[in-house]
């Protein structure tokens, strides 16, 4: 079957806590302490996530590979670069959740969803041609500690 990049079935991935997971449950990536696996490839992340700025850096075995940070006072528009590609990662209004992640030549890539607390629903990413995964996966789960935080409830 090919998957059509307006298709939002086809597309759907789904941050659950820290796995990635695809439309049928299969596990694509996964965080554990603070170390991003794709595959065979691992990316140390650093954050600073609850503060008035939000920052995230992803570093792999050959040195820094992406960051993802805050452009103004407010969480509605991120600016990401992966190696050498640049994105924007922005809200689809001022009051929603909603989040895109915008190329450099100004297509849209992916559409964010949250639904519910550490869960993020990714929509047209696995069929775009123009995001790489590794870009797709770092990009997504930065949104979804932005957009879908887990919250720990206390007793």
């Amino acid at each position: 079957m090919v998957k059509k990049a307006n298709d939002r079935d086809e597309g759907k991935w789904t941050w659950d806590g820290p796995e990635l997971l695809d439309r049928q449950g299969v596990t694509l990536a996964y965080v554990t302490a603070d170390v991003l696996t794709i595959g065979q490839t691992r990316l140390l992340l650093e954050h600073t996530i609850g503060s008035m700025r939000f920052r995230m850096r992803a570093t792999g075995p050959d040195g820094t590979f992406g960051t993802i940070a805050q452009s103004g006072f407010t969480l509605a528009r991120l600016n990401a670069q992966c190696e050498d590609r640049c994105y924007r990662l922005e809200r689809v209004g001022p009051l929603r959740r909603e989040r895109r992640i915008v190329l450099a030549d100004g297509s849209v890539a992916v559409t964010l969803r949250p639904s519910g607390p550490g869960v993020l629903e990714v929509y047209d990413g696995p069929a775009s041609d123009g995001l790489p995964l590794l870009d797709s996966v770092f990009l997504t789960y930065g949104c979804a500690q932005v957009d879908a935080p887990r919250r720990n409830l206390r007793v």
